[in-house]
């Protein structure tokens, strides 16, 4: 049994198995690859397209490098098996590494760049330190030179299972595809160690292993596929003006306004003026947000759904969940993406918070009060429209934050006259 299943392995180690490998595997990534670089040319500020393209190239290049060097030895009748069985292995685990980077988002701050581009080196250097190291060991070199292969299929192993925690602690878009992948080349690795004394120095598990898992690659065009429409919803004045205004929202929001000043509780004063936000822009969904003093939690006041007709529950969300709306609010600004931005941790934070499998489009927009820069702010949400916001909104933000500070944060001065009495 063990015996056959090396044959069948090695196929794809020798010629001229070993095309169809390089074909499988080369031909996916070029496809995937070119289809990023298309998207990136398109447009330019897709960062997760640009991440896969680069880890597209990196991989494609590790297949090249196989390949020139399989033809060199081949046409030129250069035989230098140990050189190739360490280049081999080098490639395999370099293809893992960059493999694991590829899914994760490019704004994911769970794997830096730098952080892999110094275990590469690492791993080039120790390739280096092998192939160094095989002239200085003893006569028995054939089970010296296994133990070493030996080395590198559990450093394989550990690196994919370093790759399945992050995946499991992470949670990045295509998880599912990226365990599997990994799963798949871990069986490939295995199998290349229980079959070694049958495999020799060939790497056929591993390459079949990589023929029927590095192809998932594919689906990370499903990352930035959708938000090529996105450009022909992209708010112009005119555009805008139509989208916003396309329903007289009025006499119902006069009737919130003049509401607010009839409220009995805070509890209701913050339904009225949530309402009321959200009919002025028409937003599928609102959340008035209260940022404390000390700590690092952020406070939902209230939210409400426009479509629904429905208000969402007060809740407490940590700063670190909503990454990119507290960095544009702590310098001031307003935060809006329109497009796809489904990787982004704030959109997956809120879509957990509205339990939608979208968050549609945000603009987040900061308030402050005289003594205090950040006190809270306005999330506006399109899961359901599509909506995008841009000048317009904000010019209408900029004209009420002052107001809507004090009416939210500061204390109501007729409530204080009533305690006063």
């Amino acid at each position: 049994m063990a015996s056959n299943l090396s044959t069948f392995f090695n196929i794809l180690a020798s010629p001229p198995g070993d095309l169809i490998y390089h074909l499988v595997v080369s031909l996916a990534l070029l496809l995937t690859g070119v289809y990023a670089l298309v998207h990136q040319q398109k447009e330019p500020g897709s960062s997760q397209a640009r991440r896969t393209f680069i880890g597209c190239c990196i991989l494609l290049l590790l297949q090249l490098i196989l390949v020139s060097l399989r033809i060199f030895s081949t046409f030129l009748s250069v035989e230098n098996t140990i050189f190739f069985t360490f280049v081999e292995r080098l490639t395999a685990t370099l293809t893992i590494t960059w493999l694991i980077w590829v899914f994760f988002n490019a704004e994911e701050p769970a794997l830096p760049t730098r952080f892999i581009i110094f275990l590469s080196l690492t791993l080039v250097i120790l390739a280096g330190v092998s192939i160094a190291l095989v002239p200085q060991l003893s006569q028995s070199s054939r089970f010296n030179l296994l133990s070493l292969d030996l080395l590198w299929q559990l450093l394989a192993i550990a690196l994919i299972l370093a790759g399945l925690a992050l995946a499991l602690f992470n949670n990045p878009s295509q998880q599912a595809v990226m365990i599997l992948t990994l799963l798949v080349l871990a069986v490939g690795h295995l199998l290349q160690i229980s079959l070694q004394n049958q495999m020799g120095l060939e790497m056929g598990a591993v390459r079949f292993a990589q023929t029927l898992g590095l192809p998932w690659l594919m689906v990370l065009i499903q990352r930035f596929s959708a938000s090529g429409s996105s450009q022909a919803t992209q708010d112009t004045d005119a555009a805008e003006t139509f989208t916003e205004l396309r329903v007289d929202t009025k006499p119902t929001l006069m009737n919130l306004l003049l509401k607010i000043n009839l409220t009995q509780t805070g509890e209701e004063k913050i339904r009225a003026i949530v309402q009321a936000l959200s009919l002025s822009v028409v937003a599928d969904i609102c959340y008035l947000v209260r940022i404390p003093v000390e700590g690092d939690k952020v406070e939902i006041l209230s939210g409400y759904d426009l479509i629904r007709e429905t208000y969402q529950q007060p809740d407490t969300l940590a700063k670190a969940d909503l990454p990119r709306i507290m960095e544009a609010w702590q310098n001031g600004q307003a935060l809006a993406l329109c497009g796809d931005h489904s990787q982004v941790r704030d959109a997956v934070t809120l879509g957990l918070l509205i339990k939608y499998y979208s968050v549609g489009n945000l603009f987040a927009f900061p308030l402050g009060l005289d003594n205090q820069a950040l006190v809270g702010g306005v999330i506006f949400l399109s899961p359901y429209t599509g909506k995008c916001w841009g000048e317009k909104t904000k010019r209408l933000m900029d004209q009420i934050k002052d107001t809507l500070a004090q009416v939210l944060f500061l204390p109501d001065p007729h409530e204080k006259t009533r305690q006063a009495l």
